[in-house]
C-alpha cells in the first residue's frame, strides 16, 4: 500500500483501490448488513476519489498558463539584463581605451618621468619584498650573537664658569 501523502494520481487511485478491498474484506467478515454498508462506503470512496482526479486536473489547467506566463516574464528579465550587461561592457571597453591613450601620451611626452617612476615603483616592491625577510632574517638569530650596543653615559653636570662672553654681553 502506498504511503499517503504521495504525489501523482496513480498513487491516489492505489490507495482508493486498497481501501475498496479492505472495506470489501471487512464486509465479508461482519456479514450482510455490512457488506450493504462497505458497499456504500466503496462508492463512496470512488466518488471522492473521482472528485480529487477532477479537482486536481482543473488546478493543473488554471496554474499552467499562469505558470508559462511567469516563465516567459523571467525570460524577458534576463535578455534585457544581458542587453543592459553588453551595453555597460562596450562601454567600459571604450572608456579603458580612452585611459590607455591618455596614460601613453603623457608617457610620450615625459619619458624620462616615467622611467623614473617605474624605477621608484620597483625600489618600493623591492624593499617590500626584501626589506621584510631581513627582518626576519635579524630577528631569527639567537641572542647569544647579537652584538652588545654600547651603552649611553649618564649626561655630565653643566660646571658655571664666572667668565662667560654671553652674560656680560647680555648685561
Amino acid at each position: 500500500m502506498a504511503l499517503w501523502g504521495s504525489s501523482g494520481q496513480s498513487d491516489l487511485q492505489s490507495q482508493i483501490d486498497d481501501i475498496q478491498n479492505g472495506l470489501a474484506a471487512l464486509g465479508n467478515l461482519l456479514g450482510s448488513g455490512a457488506s450493504q454498508a462497505g458497499k456504500t462506503a466503496a462508492r463512496g470512496a470512488r466518488s471522492a476519489g473521482e472528485t480529487v482526479s477532477d479537482t486536481a486536473g482543473d488546478v493543473s489547467a488554471a496554474v499552467g498558463p499562469m505558470l508559462n506566463d511567469l516563465r516567459s516574464q523571467l525570460d524577458n528579465l534576463v535578455g534585457i539584463a544581458g542587453a543592459v550587461t553588453g551595453s555597460l561592457a562596450k562601454r567600459a571597453g571604450k572608456e579603458g581605451k580612452v585611459a590607455y591613450k591618455a596614460v601613453e601620451e603623457k608617457v610620450e611626452d615625459n619619458a624620462m618621468m616615467a622611467v623614473v617612476a617605474a624605477a621608484g615603483v620597483g625600489f618600493l616592491i623591492g624593499a617590500m619584498l626584501l626589506g621584510g625577510s631581513a627582518a626576519a632574517r635579524r630577528s631569527a638569530q639567537p641572542q647569544a650573537q647579537a652584538k652588545p650596543q654600547p651603552q649611553k653615559r649618564a649626561a655630565a653636570k653643566a660646571v658655571r664658569r664666572g667668565g662667560s662672553r654671553r652674560r656680560k654681553a647680555a648685561a
